[in-house]
């Protein structure tokens, strides 16, 4: 388990020095562990909070891409976040705040084209929306999130829930295609 961390750690020094310092695409926070393989590409900024931990899925899948797709876009990640094989795509803003977990899922800020066809390529751009996840999240595996959503703090998306634009009211259950509220969780007693 020591060697796993080391290596993890060693390997987020590393990610640190490349994206950070010499590629200037991200800020990293202290105390940061890559446990598997970390992809950052795009024109945007990345920002990444202290403890922060990226992780291979469950399922073997062992890589991370944080994808800018704009100059003016940003990916937020909170401290304390945990990304288990996650895909994101962002035009605007995606942000995560802390001590969430996000398993195996796809997040997206955009459609990336018009839905009309023969509009294909115009203004899709007017029609992209931020993704906000509060604090204490846990969204499952393969899960779908698109553009517009704001998921309420301590919130639980089932293994491969869908959802896009809507505002999730916090310490909710959501499932299904498209993803609704289940039931809402009930505060933790102290």
């Amino acid at each position: 388990m020591k060697s796993t961390n080391l290596r993890a750690k060693l390997r987020g020094f590393y990610y640190k020095f490349k994206y950070h310092f010499l590629l200037r695409k991200a800020v990293i926070g202290s105390h940061f562990y890559a446990y598997c393989k970390l992809e950052i590409k795009g024109p945007g900024k990345i920002f990444i909070g202290d403890n922060c931990k990226i992780m291979p899925s469950v399922f073997g899948q062992n890589y991370i891409t944080l994808y800018t797709h704009a100059p003016e876009a940003k990916i937020i990640l909170g401290n304390h976040v945990v990304l288990r094989s996650t895909r994101m795509g962002c035009f605007t803003n995606i942000e995560i705040r802390e001590n969430s977990v996000v398993e195996g899922a796809s997040i997206s800020d955009s459609d990336f084209h018009n839905i009309n066809a023969s509009k294909r390529d115009l203004d899709f751009e007017k029609l992209n929306k931020p993704v906000v996840i509060e604090e204490n999240c846990y969204i499952g595996t393969e899960c779908i999130i698109g553009k517009g959503t704001n998921i309420g703090a301590e919130t639980i998306l089932l293994p491969g829930t869908v959802i896009a634009s809507k505002h999730i009211k916090p310490k909710s259950l959501i499932c299904g295609i498209p993803g609704r509220v289940f039931k809402s969780l009930p505060s933790p007693v102290i």
